[in-house]
């Protein structure tokens, strides 16, 4: 029977902690498919960063 990797939930600031990562990777990595495959991970990672926090409650407090 194939197992299901397991789910890890990230926080938006999380996520933009890997972007800044990924970021400091990419800028070591000579042009060429391996630095796209990572730029590309960086877009992702961001998108999904951005609609964490679309979706994200405030709480009463923050809204005022």
């Amino acid at each position: 029977m194939r197992q299901i990797p397991k789910a890890t939930y990230e926080t938006p600031d999380q996520l933009a902690e890997r972007v800044r990562l990924r970021e400091s990777e990419a800028e070591r990595i000579p042009p060429g498919q391996a630095r796209q495959s990572v730029l590309i991970e960086i877009a992702q990672l961001r998108a999904y960063a951005d609609v964490k926090r679309w979706l994200t409650p405030t709480s009463p407090d923050a809204r005022s």
